[in-house]
């Protein structure tokens, strides 16, 4: 039969993503530091990742010039201060290195710091609005992030003038897609309830965005009883997807004059994002009757019936009772 159709700065390990989350993919700040972040709204917090070279000093934090900016540096503080080396809450107020001080209150939480060969990993967080007059506040509404960085010229954890090895940029936050796949308006074709579909009809229906194949089997059942016709596993060459469109390829035709459902289940189809369709495992959602192929026409001296069965094999009956195929 046809085809059924149913159109339809450094390393940042990212979770789950779902409507609450922005997001700011793994970036290049420059002096060998890359940069990362996610906001979560229902905590209220942010969580930046920073990776730079093990052997010095990296500073990173909100802001673009140095006489305003609010950064975590890992450090061992300025000369003569001698700190056990950490991640430390800092706020600038000038670019003199002197002026650099460590915040009273340590706001930024230090998730992990690790090293792999020469490169250092910070994961760092802290609330949104911390509370703390010396930290900015970052809104989960705002489309950027300004960003600050530094890191120490040479091999060294004692907060001192950085040369060159300094930069500012603003980021924009990406919201990830969140949102399943779903049918349009008037999604099938034949519609729901139709009846005389003819047996070699293109089946269709309409989504509002591209998909991907998931996993589960797509069935096509008969009513009333549910009789399994035949199951299309969305993982294998009998489902093709090119774009919004699903394509199905039964192995046969439709019987005559029979009803039919559709059943697509939940995670058969998702999106690019990998959200899943809600699917339908019922046989109200979708369902149709084929037409009647059977026909019986008699001569005018009715010698003969003709019929043709739902295999479409021509049956030609004498009267008397012999039969021609």
């Amino acid at each position: 039969m046809k085809k059924i159709v149913l159109f339809g700065l450094l390393l940042f390990s990212f979770s789950p993503l779902f409507s609450q989350t922005k997001t700011i993919s793994t970036t290049s700040l420059g002096g060998g530091l890359t940069f990362a972040a996610v906001m979560d709204q229902t905590a209220s917090t942010i969580t930046i990742t920073l990776e730079g070279p093990s052997d010095r000093y990296l500073a990173c934090g909100i802001g673009l010039t140095m006489s305003d900016a609010d950064p975590f540096i890992y450090t061992t503080g300025k000369s003569g201060v001698n700190d056990p080396i950490a991640v430390y809450d800092y706020k600038l107020t000038s670019t003199n290195p002197n002026n650099v001080t460590k915040d009273a209150v340590q706001n930024w939480t230090t998730v992990s710091n690790t090293i792999n060969g020469a490169t250092r990993t910070i994961v760092v967080s802290r609330a949104l609005n911390s509370g703390d007059a010396t930290d900015k506040i970052i809104n989960f509404t705002d489309a950027s992030l300004n960003v600050i960085w530094a890191r120490a010229s040479s091999a060294s954890l004692v907060l001192a003038y950085h040369g060159n090895s300094r930069g500012s940029t603003s980021l924009t936050w990406n919201t990830p897609d969140a949102t399943a796949p779903a049918l349009v308006a008037n999604p099938f074709s034949p519609a729901d309830g139709a009846t005389a579909v003819p047996i070699t009809t293109n089946l269709s229906a309409t989504f509002n965005e591209n998909i991907v194949a998931g996993t589960g089997l797509i069935e096509l059942r008969l009513l009333p009883g549910g009789t399994l016709v035949e199951s299309f596993d969305v993982s294998t060459a009998a489902v093709s997807i090119s774009g919004a469109v699903l394509t199905i390829n039964p192995t046969s035709n439709l019987n005559s004059l029979s009803d039919y459902y559709v059943i697509i289940p939940g995670g058969a189809i998702e999106d690019a994002a990998g959200n899943s369709y809600a699917g339908f495992p019922n046989n109200t959602t979708w369902n149709f009757t084929s037409a009647d192929l059977t026909s019986s026409i008699e001569e005018q001296d009715n010698s003969f019936i003709t019929k043709v069965d739902q295999n479409q094999v021509l049956n030609i009956q004498n009267v008397t009772g012999a039969s021609y195929d």
